[in-house]
């Protein structure tokens, strides 16, 4: 069911005399993410009727290579915090469908389970191909964010990793 179906089988038993569509509507104004949701769709409908040959996926592996993995987010509170690390994309052939490719991180389980998980990032994230964590974590500085965190080689603790484990 789409969010629209949604809000107006709900206005419509609220008895509020408004329909979830016009509901719908008069929010997308307020709304950023319905109104670039709307303008995305208008731009598809756009270039598949006016360029039938035009296909807006990507059809391929990514090219093996160095990247970085990050986010930027807030928190709960507003603060900002995020996330860095470096690795490659490996020459694994997916035979799928999409721009679909196979990342490597160094030291993966340890930083998605004492980054990602205990500071509550979604699986979400941006790429960027090369390593340019040295940058990025200068950006950040700058941003003044004081919590970014990153992957940790073999041998680093992360401040809850358990020494004993």
């Amino acid at each position: 069911m789409s969010w629209p179906a949604a809000v107006s089988a709900t206005a419509d038993k609220l008895d509020t005399g408004i329909s979830g569509i016009r509901l719908f509507v008069d929010a997308i104004p307020f709304n950023f993410y319905s109104l670039l949701t709307l303008v995305f769709i208008v731009a598809e409908v756009f270039i598949d009727v006016l360029i039938p040959f035009y296909t807006a996926d990507l059809v391929n592996d990514i090219k093996a290579g160095d990247i970085t993995f990050f986010r930027l987010q807030t928190t709960p509170d507003t603060k900002l915090q995020a996330y860095i690390a470096q690795g490659e994309i490996l020459p694994v052939p997916t035979r799928s469908f999409g721009g679909i490719g196979v990342f490597a991180i160094p030291e993966m389980a340890r930083f998605y389970r004492h980054v990602l998980i205990s500071k509550h990032y979604p699986h979400h994230g941006a790429v960027a191909f090369g390593h340019v964590g040295k940058a990025l974590y200068t950006i950040f500085q700058y941003l003044n964010i004081a919590d970014i965190a990153y992957n940790q080689p073999r041998g680093t603790l992360y401040a809850d990793e358990n020494p004993f484990a």
